[in-house]
């Protein structure tokens, strides 16, 4: 049987993906598997583009992570081979966490062959000085040119940040989904504006994120939607909700030397065009706080009068109304009030009909008079 063999593809910037990368480590992997008469296996994608080895990240969720721990489960077996264009593919982070990632593997029994330098390190070789030297010498190459590129992009977005914030230029060529870049700087896309500032107007007047969403994809001729999913969702409703984008607000940002990115100073405000206001964005935050006080979601096929009201009286779950067909023969459906919290000691048998609960209700509160709900002044206490 031949020899399994894996090829890892990987480029830090999705850029590259335009160049010669792939093709280049591709074809390098299918001659490399010809010549010494290895079986490429194609059942595991091992290809982390756009993604960077300077901080670990394809080792720690990308597909070298994968491979990795297919590595330790036994899905790929000891003897098999890992081709990479150099080892500086899989790790660029100090020297130390390079050659461990080599040296694990060289100790699983895989073997690396690499193209630059053409090598093919085998486990035998794992404790070889002169493979060891090299090892060393090319983690520390590649961790220095990623640590200096690394200093430079930063001092540069430094300098974008200053700009912005003392010149009002554009902080880098991506912006809010309803702006675009021109050379005079951010402008509004008109038909998105004014689907922002219909989102707007719908919660200032009380609607949810789900509903301003059904009501836009109701309309997408009118307001097309333009979030990344290509319809109307209530998170991206939501999103937009949030943004202060919206008034014309930048927050810059930075990556920490974790990697993590946090705000870079305070908000500049006036960065883009405003769609709009601020009395308008904060009247949204408290209409959409308000409706926190409230639950529920309007049913489609029910209404429910008292929604967030009805707790069960044994067990605490909420009562919600649901729409059920009397029968296999029936075509009408009824409204149940019905206790659905998982955990909770209330069945969904436990359920009785809405429509005379309602009428219950109601005819009591008829005939409820003025001084049964109000609270009787001091005057009539004392009589």
């Amino acid at each position: 049987m031949p020899r399994r063999a894996y090829s890892y593809l990987r480029f830090s910037s999705k850029q590259q993906s335009k160049g010669d990368s792939v093709r280049r480590q591709m074809t390098f992997a299918d001659d490399l598997c010809k010549e010494h008469g290895w079986a490429l296996d194609d059942s595991l994608t091992l290809q982390d583009l756009g993604v960077s080895a300077f901080r670990g990240k394809n080792k720690e969720a990308g597909a070298l992570a994968q491979f990795l721990e297919a590595v330790k489960s036994g899905r790929v077996c000891s003897g098999s081979v890992l081709i990479v264009e150099s080892l500086d593919r899989l790790s660029r982070q100090d020297v130390d966490e390079a050659y461990e990632t080599v040296r694990n593997l060289l100790k699983a029994g895989i073997t690396i062959a690499t193209r630059e330098p053409r090598r093919v390190y085998t486990p035998e070789q794992r404790n070889d000085m002169l493979n060891i030297l090299e090892w060393l010498f090319i983690a520390a190459r590649a961790h220095e040119e990623s640590a200096v590129k690394s200093m430079r992009g930063r001092e540069e977005w430094d300098q974008r940040r200053k700009r912005a914030r003392s010149e009002g230029r554009p902080y880098g060529g991506r912006c809010a989904a309803w702006m675009r870049l021109t050379p005079e700087g951010y402008a509004l896309i008109p038909e998105r504006a004014e689907a922002v500032r219909m989102i707007f107007k719908m919660a200032c007047e009380g609607m949810g994120g789900w509903r301003i969403a059904r009501w836009l994809q109701d309309r997408s001729e009118q307001y097309p939607p333009f979030g990344p999913s290509g319809v109307w969702v209530e998170e991206y409703v939501r999103m937009i909700l949030r943004h202060r984008a919206t008034v014309g607000e930048f927050q810059p940002k930075r990556r920490d030397e974790g990697g993590k990115i946090v705000q870079e100073g305070q908000p500049i405000p006036g960065y883009s065009p405003a769609v709009v206001s601020e009395e308008e964005w904060f009247a949204a935050q408290s209409a959409v706080r308000g409706r926190r006080l409230r639950s529920g979601r309007p049913g489609e096929k029910e209404v429910n009068l008292f929604t967030g009201m009805l707790f069960h009286a044994r067990g605490g779950d909420r009562l919600s109304c649901k729409s059920q067909r009397a029968g296999r023969a029936e075509k009408k459906r009824y409204p149940y009030l019905a206790a659905y919290q998982k955990g909770g000691c209330c069945g969904a048998g436990q359920r009785f009909r809405y429509e005379p609960f309602e009428a219950g209700i109601i005819r009591t509160v008829v005939e409820l008079r003025t001084k049964d709900v109000v609270p009787p002044q001091p005057e009539e206490e004392a009589r």
